[in-house]
């Protein structure tokens, strides 16, 4: 249980299944692997069912046939959770109808799978799931939708353990007899942090592959500076990178260059540290992205609007 996919059923728990009233649950692929939901339920009043395939830690039942929970009473259980047992399920389009099934009317299925992890067999892994192969076992299953995301988050002001391992968590939320007017009410995902792990690397190779065979990389950031009149440059992103660009051309005349840390931090015995909240946004300041995030620019537009930006990579032609 990696911790992007906690963090989100834990969001699912707090915005949907009340505290203070008696509820069924059936978690779909419960055995326990590095962790379980079961401890999310633990301050609460929940009967708590474990399905699994095998017997083992935290799995409470175990259906003779896979795609046939007979055993299981239908619409008996409040809510209907399950992380990252879909990649592993040979034929999912059956398991959401039986999920169909044994979910009450007026209840809330949960669902999280992996959008881009390698290859990890328990004892199958089948599937990658997107927005749109999500929405289509939805409706197979007969379910309305309330929300599909892939790595969304309910704002932008969350820890990075939410995105970055790599997983791009899917996660989409069900609902069975609840008309429209009230899911369109719902708690939903605000926003996505999508992490292109493969994209990523790939930028960063060629980066470096392009900053090693510029000769004169000082020459190269001050005709830069001049065309654009920049006196004052921030870094922002104190990543290996940042450092490289930053001892690289923070010695050019007559030019003010900063590394940003939201700390203020002193990283690598370098000086010239600052907080986001030091940034001057004068028309002749400039700042320079140097993480590798995708959408980063898009995220200090809000914060900075006033300030010219560029990635590093656009500079060096990656």
């Amino acid at each position: 249980m990696h911790k992007s996919a906690m963090l989100r059923m834990q969001w699912f728990v707090e915005n949907y299944i009340p505290a203070n009233k008696h509820i069924r649950v059936l978690d779909v692929g419960s055995y326990d692997v590095n962790g379980s939901y079961r401890s999310l339920f633990l301050e609460r009043d929940v009967d708590y069912v474990g399905l699994d395939m095998v017997e083992g830690l935290n799995v409470d039942f175990v259906p003779r046939d896979p795609y046939k929970w007979d055993e299981l009473e239908d619409k008996s259980f409040d809510f209907v959770i399950s992380g990252n047992a879909f990649e592993h399920i040979e034929y999912p389009w059956l398991t959401i109808c039986e999920i169909h099934k044994k979910l009450k009317n007026g209840g809330f299925a949960c669902i999280i799978a992996p959008n881009s992890i390698p290859e990890h067999r328990y004892p199958t892994d089948c599937y990658r799931y997107y927005s749109d192969g999500f929405k289509a076992l939805a409706k197979w299953g007969g379910f309305n939708i309330v929300d599909v995301t892939v790595s969304g988050v309910p704002d932008n002001d969350i820890s990075a353990e939410w995105y970055v391992s790599g997983h791009n968590d899917v996660m989409m939320v069900l609902t069975k007899g609840i008309d429209v007017e009230k899911i369109a009410s719902l708690p939903r995902f605000k926003c996505e942090k999508r992490y292109r792990h493969a994209y990523e690397w790939e930028w960063r190779y060629h980066f470096m592959v392009n900053w090693y065979n510029v000769r004169d990389k000082g020459k190269l950031f001050r005709e830069y500076f001049e065309k654009e009149h920049i006196t004052k440059l921030y870094i922002y992103g104190c990543t290996e990178i940042g450092e490289i660009v930053y001892k690289e051309i923070k010695d050019i005349e007559g030019k003010k260059i900063y590394m940003i840390d939201q700390q203020g931090k002193e990283i690598c015995g370098t000086k010239s540290i600052i907080t986001g909240a030091q940034i001057d946004e004068g028309a002749e300041a400039y700042l320079l992205c140097a993480l590798l995030d995708i959408g980063m620019l898009d995220k200090l537009n809000l914060i900075y609007p006033q300030i010219r930006k560029k990635y590093i990579g656009d500079i060096f032609k990656v």
